[in-house]
């Protein structure tokens, strides 16, 4: 019982020495992280789709204390949003007392990318505060979506839409945070805003009862912001 005290006086120091940890000079920077992406617009994209996980991997290359470049390699998906596939398109089934549900159907965007990260913190902080500001380009792909379609004893599938390929590219911008835990290892927490252009032309079908319609339509353009927790490794201390 009398050793109980102590308990919180050595979480507080260790603690207070990781805050006053500060991170060697640096020049080359490695990391690695995961997190989640969010769709933002087109409609047919925000609507459409859910959030999923991402990954990354990535370089830091040093100009100065208060300039990187920052090449990174990142995996984005995004799952199927039933829910607002069955309001949408599944009225006339319920109707004739049927019912309909969807599976499968994924978005992967596989992004090459590079941005300047701009720091407003001194070299000698634990805590790094920086903005990004650069590009990418995707390689986005759809999965193919099937639609199952029961009433009373009869069962059947239809696939809704074929998996299909196109690229993308624009720009990216966001900001993040850096813990230096010591002179080697940081945390980091980041956001970033994606716009891609892409290369699938809109193109929406004569019957707009088609539930194909909204992997086509307004889809000259996309846009989703992606969170990232990871670890940074300094490959150059001093």
């Amino acid at each position: 019982m009398k050793t109980k005290p102590f308990y919180p006086l050595v979480c507080v120091i260790f603690l207070v020495q990781m805050i006053q940890a500060q991170p060697a000079s640096r020049s080359i920077t490695t990391g690695a992280g995961a997190g989640t992406g969010i769709p933002v617009f087109n409609s047919a994209f925000r609507d459409y789709w859910n959030s999923d996980g991402n990954v990354a991997l990535e370089l830091q290359f040093y100009a100065s204390n208060k300039i990187a470049f920052c090449p990174r390699v990142c995996c984005h998906l995004f799952g199927l949003n039933q829910n607002r596939f069955q309001e949408d398109f599944g009225s006339s089934v319920y109707e004739s007392g049927g019912d309909i549900y969807f599976e499968h159907g994924r978005h992967m965007a596989i992004e090459a990318g590079a941005a300047f990260q701009i720091y407003f913190s001194q070299p000698e902080d634990a805590v790094h505060f920086y903005l990004t500001l650069g590009g990418s380009y995707c390689s986005v792909q759809y999965e193919e979506v099937h639609g199952i379609f029961e009433k009373a004893e009869q069962k059947y599938a239809e696939t809704v839409r074929d998996k299909v390929s196109f690229h993308g590219y624009g720009p990216q911008s966001g900001f993040g945070l850096e813990f230096w835990m010591n002179r080697r290892l940081c945390l980091f927490s980041e956001a970033r805003f994606h716009f891609l252009f892409t290369t699938l032309s809109p193109n929406k079908p004569d019957n707009d009862d088609e539930i194909e319609f909204v992997f086509y339509y307004d889809s000259k353009y996309l846009a989703f912001i992606s969170l990232l927790w990871g670890l940074r490794i300094n490959l150059t201390p001093e």
